[in-house]
């Protein structure tokens, strides 16, 4: 009885150890932890304040061989960030929180992971209720903070500025740094595979580009998904979602880059990125055949099947098609190839793995993605070619005769010095017509100019607004685009809209109109709206932007130089008309013909 109640007693001790493990909000310095340590926990051992996240040493998927520290969304039992993602633990490896900060200890006592030499000592590490993991210092001064630091994910009132990225996860149980990589630039949000971008925020259809500043950082709140830029103040790209309270945006381990909300029970996807699962350079395996719908539907090509093992993807039918010995020797000190990486070569048709005579040959660098079926036949695969080329025999070759590389590019050069040739005569002729073309319209307007002159001293070019001197017979021609200007900075509106539509337009509309013509016309064409953008203005679904004035000021210089050179006075006596200098206005009169776009819009 008495070896009983000891027993019961340990056990009790043992409880109560565990459970103060357990902390709140924050924990101090000298800390000590493992995963058995943690187990009644599952690895717990601090929370934030309100419990919303949790710090725990976890062991994803359940496996019991790779362990690490990680923050969790505690009612969606999400993982935002993960400490030592490339270096797993064992369950009995440690976690230690001295004054200098976090270390992570393998069971042989070696350092795997740590946090990065401090500016001074550590007092305690905190949990926030955002899931911002801080180590803080005597006076509560940040020193670390996992913000700072993202793996594959942020969550809401979280930053990722400008040359930062996200890094996919190996696998769900396998937190490894991954081939996929979310990047973040100066005008773009960017997917890459091995550094070949496959993905672009700019060109979604569910994002709006708002403005073309410069990049600053990407986040994601409450109302949706921004990528923001000038000083933090200025709208750059914008995916407008539902009101949550708590939002997470993830690059997964399979290469899509997802936003999701929290319901309350569980994770909603709001966002994708590809829709498409097949542009995923990986969504069937390597050499696997993806056919062309948001849930990819994976086969292999003919000639080929399902690669057996943890490998993935499909290899050839045929198991001699592969590079020869030569090719292999060349190349085994600096690239590993197995089956499907050295038989691929002529079936995606980018060239013959071997060439006998030379023993050059194309090798794949790294690994090969999956082949996308677009349906009409034709298949697009994403690879990666290094070509190598026995420099012995092609000096040899060269030696022997006439160069073989030489009697292919000679036809080809003079093939396009003739092209070049002949579109140079089409041209000279098209430009010797153009200023026939143009002679003769300036014949036809002088002829014009003086029988309006003869019969009507007033004389104006229909199309464009006049101010007529109340002095003199002088007229002169108003720069539409500064004149649309100088209303915009009065706010009449209504001057600008034609008096034929009697009342059937309202100052709002012609103010929408004035201002999306005005950002058409910046002199910066960064600043220009593109035409998706314009669309989105238009019909009400993009905010309104205001034009920069200081990009519109050349309006003001060609408005002078085009007033000045449309003064027309009265026919002096010897039937001529000639140009005068601008005088008071007093009256604007309106008309409608042609003016070019240069005219209006200024250098493009």
């Amino acid at each position: 009885m008495k070896h009983i109640i000891n027993l019961s007693f340990i056990l009790f001790l043992f409880s109560t150890s565990v459970s103060g493990y357990i902390s709140s909000d924050h924990i101090s310095s000298d800390f000590t932890a493992s995963y058995l340590q943690l187990i009644g926990s599952d690895g717990t051992f601090l929370f934030s304040r309100n419990k919303t996240f949790k710090a725990a040493i976890f062991n994803p998927d359940n496996q019991q061989t790779s362990f690490y520290l990680c923050i969790i969304h505690a009612a969606s039992n999400t993982i935002i960030w993960s400490a030592n993602r490339d270096a797993p633990i064992s369950d009995s490896d440690k976690m230690k929180l001295t004054d200098e900060g976090i270390q992570i200890f393998d069971k042989n006592g070696n350092s795997v992971w740590s946090t990065p030499q401090l500016k001074s000592q550590v007092k305690k590490l905190s949990l926030t209720e955002m899931g911002n993991l801080v180590l803080l210092d005597q006076f509560n001064n940040s020193l670390w903070e996992s913000f700072q630091h993202p793996t594959d994910t942020i969550v809401t009132g979280q930053r990722l500025s400008v040359g930062s990225s996200l890094s996919s996860a190996s696998s769900s149980s396998n937190f490894s740094t991954g081939n996929y990589k979310l990047t973040i630039t100066s005008s773009d949000a960017i997917l890459q595979w091995f550094g070949q971008t496959y993905w672009k925020l700019s060109v979604d259809s569910k994002a709006y580009r708002i403005s073309h500043d410069d990049a600053q950082y990407m986040t994601v709140n409450t109302t949706g998904f921004y990528i923001f830029g000038h000083n933090e103040t200025v709208l750059v790209y914008q995916v407008g979602l539902s009101v949550t309270n708590f939002r997470i945006a993830k690059l997964a381990y399979n290469g899509q880059f997802t936003i999701s909300s929290f319901s309350g029970e569980s994770l909603k996807h709001e966002f994708v990125g590809p829709n498409d699962g097949c542009q995923i350079p990986l969504a069937c395996g390597r050499l696997g055949l993806c056919n062309d719908n948001s849930s990819p539907g994976c086969s292999c090509p003919s000639n080929f099947h399902v690669a057996s093992g943890n490998s993935g993807g499909c290899v050839p039918n045929d198991g001699s098609r592969s590079f020869s010995v030569a090719c292999s020797n060349s190349t085994t000190n600096n690239h590993s190839h197995d089956q499907s990486n050295s038989s691929v070569v002529s079936f995606l048709s980018i060239g013959y793995g071997v060439k006998n005579s030379s023993g050059s040959c194309y090798m794949i660098e790294n690994e090969l993605g999956s082949i996308n079926n677009g349906g009409e036949g034709d298949m697009l695969g994403l690879i990666k070619t290094n070509v190598r080329f026995d420099v012995d025999n092609e000096e040899s070759s060269q030696k022997d005769g006439f160069p073989v590389i030489a009697a292919v590019l000679l036809p080809i050069v003079g093939m396009i010095l003739l092209m070049v040739l002949v579109i140079f005569v089409i041209w000279r002729k098209f430009r010797k017509s153009k200023k026939k073309e143009v002679k003769l319209g300036k014949q036809m307007s002088i002829s014009h100019s003086s029988s309006n002159l003869d019969s009507d001293p007033t004389f104006s070019i229909p199309g464009l607004p006049t101010r007529n001197s109340s002095n003199s017979s002088t007229t002169e021609l108003v720069y539409f685009p500064l004149y649309a200007l100088e209303m915009h900075e009065q706010k009449s509106y209504m001057d600008l809209a034609d008096p034929r539509l009697e009342g059937r337009v309202t100052i709002d509309e012609v103010e929408k109109l004035v201002r999306i013509a005005l950002c058409c016309v910046h002199e910066d064409p960064a600043l220009r709206p593109n035409m998706v953008t314009v669309v989105g203005m238009l019909e009400g679904g993009t905010p309104l932007p205001q034009p920069r004035m200081d990009s519109l000021n050349f309006l003001r210089f060609y408005g002078r130089r085009f007033s000045e050179a449309s003064v027309i006075n009265e026919e002096d006596e010897h039937g001529s008309a000639r140009i005068q200098q601008p005088r008071n206005s007093t009256r604007l009169v309106s008309g409608f013909s042609y003016i070019s776009s240069q005219q209006i819009s200024g250098p493009r």
